[in-house]
């Protein structure tokens, strides 16, 4: 625990101590396997149901509540990040619980008795989120100017975000010690594009905030980039009930509207300032709040029709939210498949022979040392940049009868690529196919080839054998302009 907690993580990998304390908590009761790992991001999961459902009702009447309930917990990335050992539930949750105690404190007046357990529990919980530090922040400014704009005595206050501070201060303090230089520096690059541009730049840069709220609500909703024109026209309606519950929100209720507003502008600001990138899961943080605005949204809909019988306003308030999920269920119930590594490393190992070489994928080694830990592999390097670094390593193997290739999580045509060259020197003798059918990144496969065959291998050579460039959208189907299919058997 105390390595887990104070000692830079491998590989570029960052997050907060308090997650890494209950990653750690949940293989100690269930072992470190999937259960233990994915415990602690399903209780935040349903953490996130309750706390969405309270924040809701102060804001929203009951058949917008029911609809906004519906999406929230039918939300395939929602659903996906509940069984995946990462944060990201627990920054929902996080925000949620943050949001709630501001509420809550503005509405009952919380005395310094009752605010220093809830200021302790906020704190505790900002342990295990990032972007809670920054909506803790945020939400404590917000709590103090409204209570100097009315003279009201702020010891209560003080009680309520001294624990908030503790908690924030421990994960910067974390941050600072355990995050090399170096990490910031490749996070910050790598991310780059998720950061807000500046608007001198030109014009165009000005539509990068609508593009974001819209991107944002997508992966909440269909998890996926809306391509197609319903898709698009599907979360532009949602970005449009946003809107007007955005405005209702004001009007109505002025004082409160601004909590459930913080999260959003909270990861604006971070991204305009550079601190935090703004992008798909990154920014689940706020998801909620724009699903509460357009429940909101869908309030002043169903009230425009009030001359209509009551069964129309209700069902076009619950149609807009009932749809995804309804959708969701019978088209694309979970649970979600990606990278399903283990019952290909178990096929892989029964198939396994004497003498046997396995060349691991680059991005696919940390699964083998988590699934297969006593195979012997041959490991292979990041030639993103050169991808005939690929071809150099295969050549190592040359003369070998009996070469599996295994990779995951492959990098748009890279596997495809390998393959080509293997299908070029060599004959592919076995393979042990995704067992769910998936492609392009989110494909688990070995294969197994042949590589001493003098004329194949005479065939082809690294440094001029072609190599791919992604093209188009859909680059996990297309095989990367190669002639077959990157899931096909050569003829």
């Amino acid at each position: 625990m105390w390595q887990l907690l104070f000692r830079p993580l491998e590989l570029r990998q960052i997050a907060p101590p308090g997650f890494l304390f209950l990653e750690k908590l949940g293989t100690e009761l269930l072992g470190a396997g999937e259960a233990g790992l994915r415990l602690f991001p399903w209780l935040a999961s349903l953490a996130s149901l309750f706390l969405f459902w309270r924040v809701a009702v102060r804001f929203a009447s009951g058949p917008a509540v029911a609809a906004g309930l519906l999406a929230f917990a039918a939300s395939p990335s929602l659903v996906w990040y509940a069984g995946t050992a990462k944060q990201y539930s627990g920054d929902v949750a996080v925000t949620l619980l943050l949001v709630l105690l501001a509420i809550r404190f503005e509405e009952e007046r919380w005395s310094i008795g009752r605010a220093i357990p809830w200021g302790l529990a906020g704190g505790i919980a900002i342990l295990a989120s990032q972007p809670g530090v920054l909506v803790a922040a945020a939400l404590g400014a917000v709590l103090l100017a409204r209570r100097l704009r009315d003279r009201a005595n702020v010891a209560s206050l003080i009680a309520l975000v001294a624990g908030w501070a503790l908690g924030a201060a421990a994960v910067t303090a974390h941050s600072l010690r355990v995050v090399p230089p170096t990490v910031r520096s490749y996070m910050a690059g790598e991310w780059n594009q998720s950061f807000l541009p500046a608007p001198w730049d030109g014009p165009i840069q000005l539509l990068w905030i609508p593009n974001r709220l819209l991107l944002s609500f997508s992966h909440l909703l269909i998890r996926v980039l809306p391509k197609s024109i319903p898709e698009i026209l599907f979360v532009a309606a949602f970005g449009g009930l946003a809107v007007a519950g955005a405005h209702r929100l004001v009007r109505l209720r002025r004082g409160a509207a601004v909590f459930p507003a913080v999260p959003p502008i909270v990861g604006f600001l971070a991204a305009g300032l550079r601190i935090m990138p703004l992008y798909n899961r990154l920014a689940m943080f706020f998801t909620p709040s724009l699903l509460l605005a357009a429940m909101m949204g869908a309030d002043e809909v169903r009230e425009r029709f009030h001359g209509r019988p009551r069964v129309v306003a209700t069902a076009l308030t619950l149609g807009p939210f009932a749809l995804p999920a309804l959708a969701v269920i019978a088209l694309a119930p979970p649970p979600y498949r990606a990278e399903e590594t283990r019952p290909v490393l178990e096929e892989l190992r029964a198939r396994l022979e004497p003498g046997d070489a396995i060349y691991v994928y680059y991005s696919a080694e940390l699964a083998m040392r988590f699934y297969a830990p006593d195979l012997q592999i041959v490991s292979g390097g990041n030639h993103r940049a050169d991808g005939r670094g690929y071809f150099r390593e295969i050549d190592a193997l040359r003369g070998r009868r009996r070469v599996w290739f295994f990779h995951t999580h492959g990098y748009p045509c890279e596997p495809e690529a390998i393959r080509s060259y293997l299908d070029a020197i060599g004959t592919e003798l076995d393979r042990v196919e995704d067992p769910y059918g998936l492609r392009g990144q989110r494909e688990t496969a070995a294969y197994l080839y042949d590589l001493s065959d003098p004329a194949r291998l005479a065939s082809a050579e690294a440094e001029t054998h072609s190599y791919p460039v992604a093209h188009g959208a859909g680059w996990r189907r297309q095989g990367c302009g190669y002639n077959r299919e990157p899931w096909e058997l050569p003829s």
